[in-house]
């Protein structure tokens, strides 16, 4: 029982990922500080992060746009908190199921992927119409 006490515990997912919005929140505040961190009922990790008392107005978009840099794929927003009234940035880090939706979209709304697609469908099409035009006399009955 004595050596479990001695080793550090490992910290946890939310506890990394907290240090992780943390370090790069203070990049652009310097005195930022962690409003609160929770888990969702989809199983994903929330952090809002609050600006320095004597910052500027803009300073929740500065830490949201820094959020952003950190997880391209999660989802951010400033949020006034309904009890003291202070604007807080947030981060909802995604699942690994959620992470993989939402590149896909990415990927699939992108303007190569969407030319790609116009490609292969006129592909098929022409494809169909040789076939059909090939085995026209199948069709017709007078094989």
């Amino acid at each position: 029982m004595a050596d479990k006490a001695a080793r550090p515990r490992r910290p946890t997912f939310a506890g990394r990922v907290v240090e992780i919005v943390l370090h790069g929140c203070r990049r652009v505040d310097a005195e930022a500080s962690v409003a609160s961190v929770l888990r969702d009922s989809e199983g994903r990790t929330v952090v809002r992060v609050r600006a320095s008392d004597g910052s500027d107005s803009g300073m929740p978009v500065r830490l949201l746009q820094s959020m952003q840099r950190l997880w391209p794929l999660a989802k951010t927003s400033v949020v006034e908190n309904a009890i003291d009234s202070i604007v807080e940035a947030e981060i909802v880090i995604p699942t690994e199921r959620d992470e993989m939706a939402r590149a896909y979209r990415r990927a699939a709304a992108s303007r190569i992927a969407t030319g790609l697609n116009a490609v292969a469908a006129a592909l098929c099409g022409a494809g169909v119409l040789v076939y059909v035009a090939a085995n026209a006399h199948l069709l017709d009955g007078t094989a």
